[in-house]
């Protein structure tokens, strides 16, 4: 990912990858990688003038201090919010689930949280009924489309968010007055299956 980062910026500035390494560390420590995060912050480097193409030496230019110092904007945040938003309710229903629980979660574990929740698309007003694990092949696909768009990750058998910038978004999208109530849902679903598993057992 580091190497793919850094031929991402010497393609954009023009310069051998040799002379971008240690930019490109930077910038993959702030962003993680993530190619919309990468864009996103060099955009806010040349914004600020910390990224500039300089007409003397006909070649682009870094200030490697403040950027090293820099964070990352929250206008990111807002990018984030807005290219959620364009995936399928569904997909961001599940998003918003996945920014409730963490960074990462396992995929039956998330599968069993969006059926006790009604949060497949489509399932609102429907009668709850019980599924077993096999089941859930069905709705793994829910996720697909953020995983395309690079918000996303499945890491083996867990959904992962590409950056922590993206789990924020993802959570700030969530109504402030459904936030406790959705954790008190998670928490139960969480209780509920524990005592399950142990009457089973």
């Amino acid at each position: 990912l580091k190497t793919d980062t850094n031929e991402l910026i010497s393609d954009v500035i023009s310069l051998p990858p040799q002379l971008t390494k240690s930019f490109s560390r930077t910038v993959y420590q702030k962003t993680s990688g993530n190619v919309l995060l990468v864009i996103q912050f060099l955009q806010s480097l040349c914004d600020e003038g910390l990224l500039l193409f300089s007409l003397e030496s006909n070649t682009w230019q870094w200030d490697a201090q403040a950027i090293e110092a820099k964070e990352i904007p929250d206008d990111v945040g807002l990018m984030m919010s807005k290219k959620i938003l364009q995936l399928p309710v569904g997909c961001q229903s599940a998003m918003k689930l996945l920014s409730c629980v963490g960074s990462k979660c396992d995929e039956s574990t998330l599968m069993l949280f969006m059926i006790d929740q009604e949060y497949l698309q489509g399932e609102k007003g429907v009668k709850k009924r019980k599924r077993d694990a096999s089941e859930l092949n069905h709705f793994l696909p829910i996720l697909d489309p953020a995983i395309d768009e690079g918000l996303l990750k499945k890491e083996t058998s867990s959904y992962v968010f590409a950056h922590d910038q993206i789990q924020r978004a993802a959570y700030s999208l969530i109504p402030e007055n459904e936030v406790a109530l959705l954790h008190y849902q998670i928490g139960h679903s969480i209780l509920k299956n524990v005592s399950s598993d142990r009457a089973n057992d």
